[in-house]
């Protein structure tokens, strides 16, 4: 039987300040249901071991950036056609590439065995800055950009207040297409793979740290399942 993992927020990381002082004297303006799109430009991998530099170049384009083709950036990382990692190239060189060409200077790879909270409240936080995410799926060896996703309001039932569930997160796959859709269950297998999951992406130290420190306005429930996809893509 089916289950379902849901990513709860207590707060919407960006919210504007006129917007926060209303919530603060308990009147709610946002909508029931709202979806997050990054408009981050998709960029399609041009062979098979591109997946990472097609995933640089939309990090660039989000910024307006000129980035070196797939095949420059491919050498640049020292990629290896079927090598090992993502496409070729080594886990280590993504971040470092996507600061020097991503348009995202404190660029790190985030890393966690297993799926963890505090992972997802970072890769949330970047998320909805907005920020590019370059996440590494199915164990490691394919990447793509996260573009954003869709929640809707529930009740807490144990406090009464408003909780904003995460139910897709829309993932640019450079082979696969843009604003694939995964439901909540079905990205934390993707991310992290079912069986000796391990998660990285690569993210702003900034939106990164931002996870931790505000961690006592998320509320994170695992419920584990095998969730669904979408295949979109979506258009906004």
């Amino acid at each position: 039987m089916s289950r379902k993992l849901s990513i709860h927020l207590k707060l919407v990381v960006s919210i504007a300040a006129l917007t926060g002082w209303l919530m603060a004297c308990n009147i709610d303006l946002s909508p029931p249901t709202q979806t997050i799109s990054n408009q981050i430009p998709y960029v399609a991998q041009e062979t098979g071991d591109y997946c990472v530099p097609a995933s640089i170049q939309m990090s660039a384009k989000f910024y307006n950036l000129y980035p070196p083709t797939q095949a420059d950036l491919f050498a640049d990382m020292g990629g290896q056609p079927s090598g090992f990692g993502p496409g070729g190239v080594e886990i280590g060189q993504i971040a470092p590439a996507m600061a020097l060409y991503g348009g995202v200077g404190d660029a790190v790879m985030d890393h966690m065995f297993f799926t963890d909270n505090t992972f997802l409240a970072r890769q949330i936080s970047a998320a909805t800055q907005p920020s590019p995410v370059i996440a590494l799926i199915n164990q490691g060896y394919h990447a793509g950009v996260i573009n954003g996703g869709q929640w809707h309001k529930e009740t807490d039932p144990n406090t009464g207040g408003t909780m904003y569930v995460w139910d897709q997160l829309h993932f640019h796959d450079p082979s696969g297409g843009p604003n694939i859709a995964y439901t909540a269950a079905a990205w934390a297998g993707t991310n992290c793979g079912d069986a000796n999951p391990v998660c990285y992406d690569a993210l702003s130290n900034s939106a990164a740290q931002a996870g931790p420190q505000v961690m006592n306005n998320y509320d994170v429930v695992m419920y584990g399942g095998d969730g669904g996809i979408d295949r979109g893509p979506k258009e906004y």
